[in-house]
C-alpha cells in the first residue's frame, strides 16, 4: 500500500512569515512528556547519529532598539549557488565554521521556492536566524555568501568540527512514515544516489560529464541486498527505477518525499554512495561513510586531496577513468591538463568511462572495513 508523507513533517505548522513550512517557534516536546516506551525507542537508533533537541525560530527583523542596549548582530549570508544542493550543503558547514571561529551570530536567507532550502536550515544546529529573501530587509545580493567564493578550499583549509544535525523532533516523525515504508530502526542500510540526465534544476546538457549509467548502481544495490543489507536509493522522479527486489527500496519514486527524508535516511547508514553531484556532502556533513564515486576531478600528486573532494576523513573517492587519445592517463595528469577543473569529453580527443561494478563493490567494501563495520548483514 502507497503511504504518502506528509507535506509538512515537522510538529508546529507552517511559518507564514518565513514563507517556509518546517521553521516554527513552538517549543518540541520533552524527553518525559513523549513516554519512557518512545524514549527508549529513539535511544536506540540515536546512537547512529546526532539528534538536535532544540528548535530554530524564524527571523523576525530586528526592530530598531529604543533603549541605548546594543543588539547583537546577526551576518547574514546569502546562497553561492541557490539551487546546487552540494553547495547548499557546504554553504551551511561553512556558516558554522565561521560561527565558531568568530563567535558572531550567524543568518541565511533562501529562496522558499527551493524546497531543499527550509530543510537544511532546519538542520544547522549552528544558525542563529533564517529570512526568506522576499522578507529581507536590505539588498540579499549584497550578501556575502559562506565561503567567499571559495567554497571547498574554506572547509579544507579550516579544522573546526562542523556539520549538520537533525532535530530530534523531526526525526521522530519521520521515522515513523519511513517505518510505513518498510525501514526500521534495526535495519542496516546502504543508500545509493546516481545523477542521471535531467536532473530538476538543470538541463541534460548541463555539466554531462557529471551523469552515470545507473546500470552498475543497480547491481551494486543487489550485490548488496543479497547480502542482508536494506539498500535505499534516493533521487527526484525522474530517475531510472531501480530492479524489484525485497531489499531494495526505491525512495527516488516515493510520493510526497523531500530532502528531510533523503537526511533521514543517511543519517541512518552504514554508507552512502553516490556521484558526482549534490548529495554526497550530505553524508559528510552528517558524518555517514561516504564513497564519492565517478568523480572528475582526479587527484595531485604527491597524495594531497582535490579541492572537490570530502573535506573530513573516513570517507573515499573513485575517479572516473580518462583518456586521452584512447590512452588511460594518470589522475594528477588530468587535474593539470584540465586545470583543476572537472574533467570532460572532447570530441576526438578525451573520453570519460564510469567506474564499474567490480571498482564500486570493493571500495564499498573497504569503506565498511575501515570502519569496523561487517560486510554482511
Amino acid at each position: 500500500m502507497r503511504v504518502p508523507f506528509q507535506t509538512n513533517p515537522w510538529p508546529g505548522g507552517h511559518c507564514t512569515r518565513a514563507g517556509v513550512t518546517g521553521l516554527t517557534s513552538r517549543a518540541p516536546a520533552t524527553e518525559q512528556s513523549r513516554g519512557r516506551k518512545h524514549g527508549r525507542a529513539l535511544s536506540a537508533i540515536g546512537t547512529r547519529f546526532a539528534f538536535r533537541r532544540d528548535v530554530l525560530t524564524p527571523h523576525e527583523p530586528t526592530p530598531t532598539p529604543k533603549t541605548a542596549a546594543a543588539v547583537e548582530p546577526i551576518r547574514w549570508f546569502r546562497p553561492l549557488i541557490p539551487t546546487a544542493l552540494g553547495n547548499c550543503v557546504a554553504d551551511h558547514v561553512c556558516m558554522a565554521k565561521y560561527k565558531l571561529r568568530t563567535g558572531q551570530k550567524i543568518g541565511w536567507v533562501f529562496d522558499p521556492a527551493i524546497d531543499f532550502h527550509a530543510d537544511l536550515a532546519v538542520c544547522n544546529p549552528h544558525l542563529d536566524a533564517a529570512c526568506a529573501v522576499g522578507d529581507f530587509r536590505g539588498d540579499p545580493n549584497a550578501l556575502p555568501e559562506p565561503s567567499f567564493g571559495r567554497i571547498w578550499n574554506y572547509l579544507i583549509e579550516n579544522n573546526e568540527p562542523a556539520g549538520l544535525e537533525i532535530p530530534e523532533h523531526i526525526a521522530e516523525k519521520v521515522l515513523i512514515q519511513l517505518g510505513a515504508r518498510g525501514l526500521s530502526p534495526g535495519d542496516r542500510i546502504i543508500t545509493i544516489h546516481a545523477r542521471e540526465p535531467g536532473y530538476k534544476y538543470y538541463t541534460p546538457a548541463h555539466e554531462p560529464e557529471r551523469f552515470v549509467s545507473p546500470e552498475p548502481f543497480m547491481r551494486l544495490a543487489e550485490y548488496w541486498a543479497d547480502r542482508g543489507f536494506k539498500v535505499v536509493r534516493i533521487g527526484d522522479p525522474s530517475c531510472t527505477p531501480f530492479p524489484s527486489h525485497p531489499r531494495i527500496v526505491d525512495a527516488a519514486h516515493w510520493q510526497g518525499k523531500r530532502l528531510i527524508h533523503d537526511l533521514v535516511l543517511i543519517g541512518l547508514s552504514d554508507a552512502l554512495v553516490a556521484t558526482d553531484s549534490g548529495v554526497w556532502p550530505i553524508g559528510v556533513a552528517l558524518g555517514t561513510p561516504t564513497l564519492l564515486s565517478n568523480s572528475c576531478h582526479g587527484q595531485p600528486a604527491h597524495g594531497t586531496l582535490s579541492h572537490w573532494f570530502p573535506w573530513e576523513p573516513g570517507h573515499a573517492v573513485l575517479n572516473k577513468r580518462l583518456l586521452v587519445h584512447g590512452e588511460a592517463v594518470p589522475a594528477e595528469v588530468g587535474v593539470s591538463l584540465f586545470e583543476g577543473r572537472r574533467w570532460r569529453e572532447i570530441a576526438g580527443v578525451t573520453r570519460l568511462e564510469d567506474n564499474t561494478l567490480d571498482e564500486l563493490i570493493e571500495a564499498t567494501t573497504r569503506l565498511l572495513v575501515r570502519h569496523g563495520k561487517e560486510t554482511r548483514a
